[in-house]
């Protein structure tokens, strides 16, 4: 069992250590690879998988409860993450080997990497927090979807609570990441052109804290409804938080990108992310059954009121 244990430590470490070079691979690809129109798809598309492989995780303790099956899960998600890295090894290139178009506004990252190489990591790291309002970006792009990271650990105490089974946990879950991911996916297609921007952003942290503020109250008035009331409910203001709070991230990430420019996305996009993985682990440890909810409602309108006054799109600064 100990020696199980060290080598469950050792892998989610290996794990966490390459997550930490993907995560900032979302923006990346998205700003070198594609033209401006195409940008907020293809970014929608990187940061979507990540969570459509965290809602299928959620579902995998209902399907795989045994030794054995957990070992041939764990033997097949080893074969397929050797494949991808030989794959990877094998056709990846950094860039395109010609120019990307661009529409006019928009910085063309391709074009203008040479001025990026030269900015170096001190300088490029200067640059983006001595931009006031990519500062103000990162923020609160990184503590909304650190929220989003919060709320499924949070409901799973709360549930647990109100009397609720594992299974009934379980859908909540996968119905706050699924719309996530759809709504993702349909934001980042039809409501990346620069003029929906700043509308879209805004609505979704709105969203997401009126949903969040909603569900506080929930948690303290399931004493006067039905239990089956007080799931559908739940079921319902989970979806609404989940495509606001993980639906807007492939928007916001390349928005701090062209924000930052020209400082690289791989520096610009990356600090999103990772503040984003140290406030959900941060509110995580911080949440109980008691002010889990309270907590991220908190937090969230204190991002959400500064974006909705002090907010502008890369083309308006």
């Amino acid at each position: 069992m100990q020696e199980s244990y060290w080598l469950a430590l050792a892998s989610s470490i290996a794990i966490g250590l390459s997550a930490a070079v993907i995560i900032t691979s979302v923006t990346q690809v998205a700003m070198r690879w594609f033209p401006a129109d195409q940008r907020g798809f293809a970014c929608g598309i990187a940061a979507q998988a990540n969570y459509f492989g965290w809602c299928l995780g959620g579902l995998i303790p209902n399907i795989v409860k045994e030794d054995e099956q957990l070992k041939t899960l764990l033997f097949f998600q080893a074969l397929v993450v050797t494949t991808s890295l030989i794959l990877f090894l094998a056709f990846h290139r950094a860039r395109p080997s010609g120019p990307v178009d661009d529409f006019e506004g928009t910085h063309s990252l391709l074009e203008e990497k040479d001025s990026e190489d030269k900015l170096g990591m001190q300088e490029s790291l200067r640059q983006m927090f001595t931009n006031p309002q990519f500062g103000l970006q990162c923020i609160c792009f990184s503590l909304l979807g650190g929220i989003s990271f919060t709320i499924p650990a949070v409901q799973d105490i709360i549930f647990d609570a109100h009397g609720f089974s594992s299974q009934q946990t379980t859908w909540t879950n996968f119905s706050f990441i699924a719309t996530g991911v759809v709504t993702g996916l349909v934001i980042s297609a039809k409501f990346s052109d620069p003029r929906y921007l700043s509308r879209v952003l805004k609505t979704a942290f709105l969203v997401a804290s009126i949903t969040f503020t909603l569900m506080t109250i929930l948690t303290y008035s399931h004493k006067v409804i039905s239990k089956e009331v007080e799931y559908v409910l739940y079921v319902v203001l989970m979806s609404f938080g989940g495509a606001a709070s993980l639906g807007f991230i492939s928007l916001g990430l390349a928005s701090a990108a062209e924000t930052a420019h020209p400082v690289s996305e791989t520096y610009s996009s990356g600090a999103v992310e990772w503040l984003l993985q140290g406030f959900g682990a941060l509110l995580i440890q911080m949440s109980t059954a008691n002010v889990g909810f309270i907590l991220c409602a908190i937090m969230c309108w204190i991002v959400t009121i500064p974006l909705l006054f002090f907010y502008k799109t890369p083309t308006q600064l």
